[in-house]
């Protein structure tokens, strides 16, 4: 075997093992939060999408060496509490957690949340903008 051929083998088995995490990850996920994310996306409240985001962002914070799954948690609270500015405090907290977890993850995160700010501003109206 040639010396390309050798590294492009071991770029595949040094890879497989980040997509079978990933897939364990969302399985696990799914598992656990599926029905959850299906019922809260029937409604049109955002309050109960906002109550799984923090839900979604406690059992973050208990999370430890398991990467893949700790992402799709802080993505999917992100995800639901940026809907309504009352969330912007969890989708913050989340995207901080990921991005002191997840260093691959941490320009990313803190894009969000910058955007997440610039929303706010300029949604803002009067007095409020002022105060920003």
């Amino acid at each position: 075997m040639n010396l390309l051929a050798c590294w492009a083998v071991t770029a595949i088995l040094l890879a497989c093992p980040l997509v079978v995490l990933a897939d364990e990850a969302a399985d696990t996920f799914n598992r656990l939060y599926g029905d959850d994310l299906k019922r809260v996306a029937a409604t049109p409240s955002a309050a109960d999408d906002l109550a799984l985001a923090k839900q979604l962002l406690e059992a973050a914070e208990k999370v430890t060496n398991r990467t893949a799954f700790l992402t799709l948690l802080c993505e999917k609270a992100h995800e639901l509490a940026i809907k309504d500015p009352a969330g912007y405090p969890t989708a913050k907290a989340a995207l901080e957690l990921l991005a002191a977890n997840v260093p691959e993850k941490k320009v990313e995160s803190l894009q969000k949340v910058a955007a997440m700010y610039q929303r706010h501003y300029a949604t803002a109206r009067g007095d409020a903008k002022q105060r920003r």
